[in-house]
């Protein structure tokens, strides 16, 4: 009688094995020989080539036999290098299913690599018929090859996801011969710098050709998420709007960014027509309020919209996104613009919102001396925004899962002896006390310029201060989902002792990210 051992299930060891790291594999190969060789081939299940020294063991003849030997278990390939791709030639990858060829654009000689073997890069996306994410730099190096590129992606079955970052200029042509070759896809990603039509050519000609592409007259498009974050000048009515115009299932949008304003309430006015928008990012532009007012408002229930720089009229987008108060999940305002108005908006936001899961009105500090560092144009949320008469108007966001928030308070000095200072306002660690489903959370202190510098506070003022920050610090150690947290301007007001004791109640955290800094 044999025995039955795991191998010999091979859909359980698949699932074994699809969350276990590749260090995790290489130390369950060294058990045996019987594991050395059934787990061998999931070790290629993913192949990550970013430095020169890998591809030069890729190259090795060793390597090269491996590949061979197990081609049928790699899943995934993401090079910079381009030059890589004529070694996939002769291996047969028929699992394939995610393949990245993105080009750096800070080295030549990766651009000219990327023109040299576009054919090979082409020639792999033919032979690989599981292919289902496409990410590559290469558009528009010729004619002939963009012809391929484009036959491969519009007769590609399995093909969902395509994102292309073009390293060089590409015509308005070649981008509308692109979007129509994408009919048939869920998420496309477009970054590229257009330029207008040829002076012998002219749109109206070009859409008969377009049309008869997609074999029919009233085409309609399966794009769900349509990222375009190019650059356009007089192109925008020929390249972008008679694709959007098509795409009645759009669900996620992202905004170009054009050189004439009134090209917004042009788009706008497309997307409103489409009745399945819920996802709005407007990130790569910096425009008007009221532009962002227009697309808002052409959504269908919100869920999710992340904001740009606006120089007037921040207070119509925060009115705007409130119109939407029963659906939005996601707001990301890092960048929008520290406007007077934006901090008694945030509060209304965060009052009336109830299944609002993340909120994100901090962005990366950016370091301009090793001592200091500054939030680029974040919303802050003022102390006086936070006091409410009644306690009914507090937060309503119980769902709130992802909060990064710069508040403004004053240090309240207490008694004459410094005793009961107050440096974080009660008012917000109440609110933060009932989030009980928050798992990241990122607080940035902003003091008062006309303040008084923490260096002159003295002793008694700053032990009143390290009680006030280890309050929060208690009560931030109750929320058992927490995994991460970072506080800010923090530095000198931390109790070690306190910071120990919340460390020690935080122990069966999955995650524990824990910074404090001065800045």
């Amino acid at each position: 009688m044999t025995s039955t051992t795991i191998f010999d299930l091979h859909h359980l060891q698949d699932v074994i094995c699809h969350d276990l790291s590749t260090r995790d594999i290489r130390r369950c190969m060294l058990v045996c020989r019987s594991w050395h060789t059934n787990f061998e081939p999931y070790l290629w299940r993913y192949i990550t080539v970013r430095k020169r020294l890998t591809f030069n063991k890729i190259k090795s003849d060793f390597v090269q036999s491996k590949l061979a030997q197990n081609a049928s278990s790699i899943l995934s390939i993401d090079s910079i290098f381009a030059d890589i791709w004529p070694l996939f030639q002769n291996v047969p990858i028929n699992n394939l299913t995610v393949l990245k060829s993105p080009s750096l654009s800070t080295r030549i000689a990766n651009l000219t690599n990327n023109q040299k073997y576009a054919p090979q890069t082409i020639d792999l996306i033919i032979a690989s018929p599981n292919l289902q994410v496409l990410e590559t730099s290469f558009l528009g190096h010729s004619d002939l090859d963009s012809k391929r590129f484009m036959t491969a992606i519009r007769n590609h079955s399995n093909l969902r996801e395509l994102s292309v970052v073009a390293a060089n200029s590409v015509y308005c042509k070649t981008i509308r011969r692109l979007l129509f070759s994408c009919s048939n896809l869920e998420k496309v990603h477009i970054q590229a710098y257009i330029y207008g039509y040829r002076q012998a050519e002219t749109p109206e000609r070009d859409m008969q050709d377009l049309l008869a592409i997609t074999g029919s007259r009233t085409p309609s498009f399966r794009i769900k998420e349509l990222s375009f974050k190019c650059q356009e000048y007089h192109s925008f009515n020929y390249c972008l709007i008679p694709t959007l115009r098509l795409c009645h299932r759009l669900e996620r949008f992202s905004a170009p960014k054009l050189q004439y304003l009134t090209g917004y309430s042009e788009i706008a006015d497309v997307l409103s027509a489409t009745a399945k928008l819920q996802h709005l990012d407007m990130s790569a532009i910096e425009t008007l309020g009221s532009h962002a007012v227009l697309f808002i408002n052409a959504c269908v229930g919100l869920q999710s919209y992340r904001g740009a720089f606006h120089h007037t009229g921040v207070k119509d987008v925060y009115e705007a996104l409130l119109q939407h108060w029963k659906t939005l999940e996601a707001l990301d305002l890092a960048g929008t613009g520290a406007d007077i108005a934006a901090s008694a908006m945030m509060q209304r936001v965060l009052s009336r919102c109830p299944n609002l899961q993340q909120f994100l009105a901090m962005g990366p500090l950016k370091r301009i001396e090793p001592s200091k560092a500054f939030a680029d144009g974040d919303p802050i949320l003022e102390e006086s925004d936070m006091v409410r008469p009644d306690a009914s108007l507090g937060w309503v966001c119980d769902r709130l899962r992802v909060l990064k928030l710069q508040f403004r308070a004053r240090i309240v000095p207490g008694s004459e002896d410094g005793s009961n200072m107050t440096v974080i306002p009660e008012q917000l660690v109440s609110e933060l006390s009932r989030l009980t489903q928050l798992e990241d959370l990122r607080l940035r202190w902003v003091r008062h310029k006309d303040e008084k510098p923490i260096e002159e506070l003295a002793a008694s003022e700053i032990e009143a201060g390290q009680k006030s920050v280890s309050k929060l610090l208690d009560v931030l150690s109750k929320l058992t989902g927490l995994k991460r947290l970072e506080l800010r301007g923090f530095g000198a007001f931390i109790d070690k002792e306190a910071l120990k004791k919340a460390r020690g109640q935080w122990e069966h955290f999955i995650q524990r990210i824990l910074h404090i800094g001065g800045s």
